[in-house]
């Protein structure tokens, strides 16, 4: 063998050495040593909750949030595996005045506004119509009405659109509490002078308190009764809500 020969063969044979250490690396690299997997979180233990610990909680809390917000009273109650819990009055039903005493806030006895939990109430109340047939939720709601609903795009406004606040109406809080001896009217409500909808319906999400109330008042129109008359029969008598009701004396 020439010497040019023996010269080639360490050449290959040292470019295989090289290779070989390199794939070993490598090899050595992607393969991950073994660990001892970690031993699994206990789940934090709780206490059971009972009324003293949230009677406490909650005289810690509401109090201070009150005088924070400016508000005059408030009633809490706390419902717990389908039992009442707890009920609290804070502050006050009447601050007086000149010629009167102030009267705190009693959590059996003092009257509240309904207010934006309304909604839950009637669209329970719309449900129970679909159930029994009555209203479809993918019909257009002018079918249900008995004068022209304010629409600025063609496409349909529906039951569904009304409950999920996608009608489009624009929002507005002009005379959305009313003060007073007089009854108001629901269907005065959503035929005189209606909002624009300025969204198409079913595109954007935007709060809209006259959606709730056109769907009560199609409640009333399709049931053949007041609206508070239905929902006081058939939603809070039904719930065992005795002293609820949506009349406001």
């Amino acid at each position: 063998m020439t010497s040019e020969a023996s010269r080639g063969i360490r050449a290959r044979l040292a470019a295989l050495a090289a290779t070989t250490a390199i794939v070993a690396l490598v090899s050595g690299c992607s393969a991950p040593a073994a660990t001892t997997p970690a031993p699994p979180i206990p789940a934090p233990r709780t206490a059971d909750l009972t009324a003293p610990d949230v009677d406490t909680w909650l005289d810690g809390l509401v109090p201070a949030a009150l005088e924070r917000s400016g508000i005059a009273g408030a009633a809490v109650t706390v419902v717990h595996d389908g039992e009442v819990l707890t009920a609290r009055g804070y502050g006050w039903a009447d601050t007086g005045s000149d010629t009167t005493v102030p009267r705190p806030v009693d959590a059996d006895r003092t009257l509240f506004r309904v207010g934006s939990i309304s909604k839950v109430f009637v669209a329970t109340a719309v449900l129970q119509l679909v159930e029994r047939g009555e209203i479809d939720l993918d019909a257009d709601a002018q079918r249900y009405l008995d004068f022209p609903l304010p629409r600025t795009f063609d496409q349909a406004i529906t039951m569904r659109h009304l409950l999920t606040h996608t009608a489009g109406f624009e929002e507005r809080i002009k005379d959305i509490l009313t003060l007073g001896e007089s009854t108001v009217d629901l269907r005065d409500t959503v035929a005189v002078d209606p909002p624009v909808q300025v969204f198409e319906p079913g595109t954007v999400p935007s709060y809209s308190n006259y959606g709730y109330a056109l769907a009560g008042y199609i409640v009333e129109r399709v049931s053949g009764m007041p609206f508070t008359f239905y929902v006081d029969r058939n939603v809070l008598d039904r719930a065992g809500m005795t002293s609820s009701s949506f009349a406001q004396p």
